[in-house]
């Protein structure tokens, strides 16, 4: 029986990050990265990559965002210049850029936690992501 194709981003892998700030993504996450992906910070220290359908909802949420107070206005001052637009290469590697790896406290030849989070993708430092692990679970 053939694998299912997934429908969502889902389950967790670590990666390592070449030295040109290359990471190779999951097999299994590769189909639904095809075409125009968006990656940006976010304020719990991670990156997040949209495919170009999830971002386009997220940037029509954050342009409502505009009309708002100061405070809304700062959240999108903080999203939309730390984007970048990007797409897999041919071996499913994503280029990240070195000013969001160093946002995300990512570290060439260090470890990337790729983790699914249903209609995006986050990544982490190891050691990000084992803080917010323990954060959410109360530890």
């Amino acid at each position: 029986m053939p694998d299912p194709q997934p429908k969502w981003f889902v389950g967790t892998a670590v990666n390592k990050l070449d030295p040109k700030g290359r990471l190779f993504l999951p097999v299994r996450m590769r189909p639904l990265l095809a075409g125009t992906l968006y990656l940006t910070r976010h304020m719990d220290g991670c990156l997040r990559l949209f495919t170009e359908e999830v971002f386009s909802a997220e940037a029509e949420r954050q342009r409502g965002l505009l009309r708002g107070g100061v405070g809304d206005r700062d959240s999108v001052r903080v999203l939309a210049p730390a984007t970048e637009v990007c797409v897999l290469d041919g071996q499913g590697r994503l280029a990240v850029p070195p000013q969001l790896r160093l946002l995300a406290g990512l570290q060439p030849d260090g470890q990337v936690v790729v983790a699914g989070m249903i209609d995006f993708v986050e990544l982490w430092s190891e050691e990000g992501f084992a803080e917010m692990e323990a954060r959410a679970s109360g530890i």
